[in-house]
């Protein structure tokens, strides 16, 4: 046996030998010269790192490699008879113990430790002494990983690991060894197996979608401690880093929501009502709303007088030609109204959007330093919004309905004097009402919010001039009046739809042709006043037309000669049948047509400034496009003039779409263009 004491750094043996011995040992350490020759070659470096060491070994007797873990580690070895062996090894900066343990794995040897002595001894000397097997059922598997982190692989595979087992990282490398009963082996391969895979990175350009805070969003959703996301907010980009399977869900994701985003073009009309006599105690909107419009709620705004603003939905927009104008009679049944604005504003999808229609009111505040000679006074104007306060929030849905959060606010301010160190100042006093409420409405249907009541103060002088100027005689030709207005507020909101591939007026007017399907809620209202019924011939002065547009005559009367000389009207006087829808899709066709006409532009009713005739024909799809080109059926004009004709018919499409009244595929129609 042979010890190897770290302190004094000597060998000695404790039984003598002869000489004999002696020359047989000579004698092999000759044969094995050519072993050493190749092993001196080999490296055992103390590493700098306290406990550990560094192994690049390659068939190197074991006890020579014990012995210089014993320096390395500083500990006291004792090594049996039987050990023998070679070693191939390439460990670096690993703990001492570790290495020890992989090198007696490596040789089939065991070891115990008595005091401060390691008694190294071959597999078979230790089942002899202790009666059973010192690895037993150990085994010693090395993995190299190429994708995951050593060190955090440890971690997981330490949790199944058993009592006896053991996990070594050289970081280095990035390699684990693991000794352990076979079972737990099976078990930690299987566990290296899934966690070993292809880390992909792929960086993503968003079109709409910002970035910002997307990191948080898809860190969540990521493999822990493998995949990573970065972006970069000026190019709009993010890089993700995981397994491919993730990286197919962050695709479907990122496409899900990085879609052109909608925008929601918001018209509004905001329309003051100073009320007659009858309504002049307040007008019942509830009343009216659920009698003309299809859609109404109420709700209370937070004033003491505990007022109700009802809002409904007229079923049309208000913007089709004809309706604006029978929204304003309808109003005109309350008294004397007046368009107070008509924004319009173009939003995105989920944005709020702010209207106001008032003033900013000003106001001083004064602000005083104290110097160490004196004190100086600062003023700073201010100013706080006053009028009519309109936040619209529209969100759309698959089946292009809006929901529309609608949050209305009026405000008026009075002067009051507050006097502060005999200093006077003048601040407002701001009165509001607001309420919030949301609605659904289908694309391009009006939305009509009545309740709102305003009180202003009207201070007025009057006088004769010159006479009025006059000293003490000129009170007798001045007047003065202070009266308090009572007032009635009526917001009229229509959302509509925009994808942004086209232009917002052409979108306008094609959704515009084809809106008018649906009963029409004004024309009614119209049919029940010029009948006399109800309450409103009761008050009304309004004047009861004898034509109306909507009212399903397809007379060439409707169709009144433009300002450009230009006019549309059937080519005959067909009778049309008696169904109403046949007569409304006739009038619909004619009216687009006339529409296309009045958008002729100067510059063109310069070069057509001739009288002309011109009798087209062309036919349409059930879609209300036309099919095939239009063609000139007669003329008494040139050919420049027919050209124009059919060019007028080909931009006037697409017409409304067809009523369910017609079967066929196709439908000729004739239209005469006069100029």
């Amino acid at each position: 046996m042979i010890i190897y004491n770290n302190r004094r750094r000597q060998a000695c043996r404790f039984k003598s030998h002869d000489v004999y011995k002696l020359l047989t040992l000579c004698v092999c350490a000759l044969f094995l010269f050519s072993g050493i020759a190749f092993a001196q070659n080999q490296e055992i470096k103390k590493s700098a790192k306290s406990g550990t060491t560094s192994i690049d070994v390659k068939g190197m007797d074991v006890i020579d490699v014990l012995k210089i873990l014993a320096d390395d580690g500083g500990f006291n070895i004792s090594i049996g008879s039987n050990v023998s062996g070679r070693v191939t090894l390439f460990l670096k900066d690993i703990n001492v113990w570790d290495a020890l343990e992989i090198v007696l794995a490596a040789g089939n040897l065991a070891y115990e430790k008595k005091g401060d002595i390691i008694y190294v001894m071959s597999d078979r000397d230790y089942e002899l002494k202790y009666g059973n097997k010192y690895w037993d059922k150990r085994r010693l598997k090395v993995f190299t990983l190429k994708y995951r982190s050593a060190a955090k692989v440890k971690e997981m595979l330490l949790q199944v690991a058993s009592s006896v087992g053991k996990v070594i990282v050289d970081e280095a490398t990035n390699t684990i060894v693991v000794i352990d009963v076979e079972e737990r082996i099976y078990q930690m391969a299987d566990i290296i197996a899934r966690l070993e895979r292809p880390i992909e990175t792929k960086v993503y350009e968003l079109d709409y979608l910002p970035v910002k805070n997307l990191e948080q969003q898809l860190s969540q959703t990521l493999t822990k401690d493998v995949g990573f996301v970065k972006i970069d907010e000026i190019s709009n980009k993010i890089i993700v880093t995981d397994y491919a399977e993730k990286l197919e869900q962050v695709d479907k994701f990122l496409s899900a929501f990085d879609e052109k985003p909608l925008q929601v073009l918001i018209d509004s009309k905001i329309v003051e009502i100073k009320p007659s006599r009858k309504f002049y105690s307040g007008i019942n909107w509830d009343h009216w709303i659920k009698k003309y419009f299809k859609v109404t709620e109420t709700f209370t705004i937070p004033t003491t007088s505990a007022e109700k603003l009802s809002i409904g939905a007229t079923g049309v927009p208000v913007g089709e030609p004809g309706q604006y104008s029978g929204m304003l009679e309808f109003l005109e049944i309350f008294g004397e109204s007046r368009v107070l604005s008509s924004p319009r504003i173009l939003v995105v999808n989920n944005q709020e959007a702010k209207i106001l229609v008032g003033t900013k009111d000003a106001y001083i505040t004064s602000s005083v330093s104290q110097s160490d000679s004196s004190a100086i006074t600062s003023q700073e104007v201010n100013y706080v919004d006053v009028g009519v306060k309109l936040y619209v929030t529209p969100t759309i849905n698959r089946k292009g309905y809006i929901t529309l959060k609608i949050k209305p606010e009026i405000s008026s301010s009075e002067r009051k004097q507050i006097t502060s160190d005999d200093k006077i100042t003048e601040i407002p006093i701001v009165s509001t009402s607001e309420a919030e409420t949301t609605v659904m409405v289908k694309d391009g249907v009006s939305v009509i919010i009545g309740g709102l009541r305003k009180v202003s103060r009207d201070k007025e002088r009057k006088q004769v001039p010159v006479l009025g100027k006059i000293p003490f005689l000129g009170a007798l030709f001045r007047n003065k009046s202070d009266e308090w207005i009572k007032s009635e507020l009526v917001i009229v909101l229509t959302p509509r739809i925009i994808s942004g591939d086209k232009s917002i007026e052409m979108e306008i007017n094609e959704k515009m042709a084809g809106a008018m399907g649906e009963t029409e809620v004004l024309d009614e209202f119209r049919k029940d006043y010029k009948a006399g019924g109800d309450d409103l011939a009761q008050d009304s002065g309004l004047k009861q037309n004898s034509q109306y547009p909507g009212d399903g005559k397809a007379s060439g009367k409707v169709f009144e000669k433009q300002n450009n000389n230009m006019m549309a009207e059937p080519a005959s006087a067909p009778t049309p049948p008696a169904d109403k829808d046949r007569e409304w899709y006739y009038s619909k066709i004619i009216e687009k047509i006339r529409q296309t006409l009045s958008f002729v532009s100067a510059e063109g009713r310069e070069e057509i400034n001739v009288k002309a005739n011109i009798k087209v024909k062309f036919s349409l799809d059930k879609d209300g496009k036309i099919d095939g080109e239009p063609r000139v059926v007669s003329s008494d004009t040139d050919e420049r003039m027919d050209n124009v004709a059919k060019e007028i018919i080909r931009q006037s499409s697409p017409f409304p779409s067809v009523p369910y009244y017609r079967q066929d595929d196709k439908e000729v129609f004739e239209v005469l263009l006069m100029f």
